[in-house]
């Protein structure tokens, strides 16, 4: 893949995070999906990051998973990841940085539940 590429997903991928949890989602949060929405504070982008994780981990192969889950629980690839969310975003300023912290740590965190428990491997 050419950086031209690695640029536009890193974009995508920033917006499905950050627009998970509105429309098509929504319903989802006031249901079911209830205590995720409460454990964000009622902030639809960190649970929709959150959903997001939980949803991705639970459709994928146990291959993938897996190689999914040792990028994710690898922090240099972490901070990677975050700070390309930060430079792809083109803006700037703490709360902006913190924010994009914030989206990938749920993602990772949403991931991690459902891959963990579908290992086998409850914290």
């Amino acid at each position: 893949m050419n950086r031209k590429h690695e640029k536009r997903d890193i974009a995508d991928i920033r917006t499905l995070l950050r627009e998970y949890g509105d429309a098509v989602n929504e319903d989802r949060l006031y249901g079911a999906e209830l205590n995720v929405l409460e454990a964000e504070g009622c902030d639809f982008e960190l649970a929709g990051a959150r959903l997001i994780g939980r949803d991705a981990a639970g459709v994928i192969s146990e291959d993938r998973r897996r190689r999914a889950r040792d990028t994710l629980e690898s922090e240099p690839l972490m901070e990677e990841l975050t700070n390309q969310f930060i430079v792809s975003s083109m803006r700037n300023g703490p709360e902006h940085l913190r924010r994009c912290e914030l989206l990938v740590s749920k993602l990772r965190e949403g991931f991690l539940s459902v891959a963990q428990l579908k290992s086998g491997n409850c914290f």
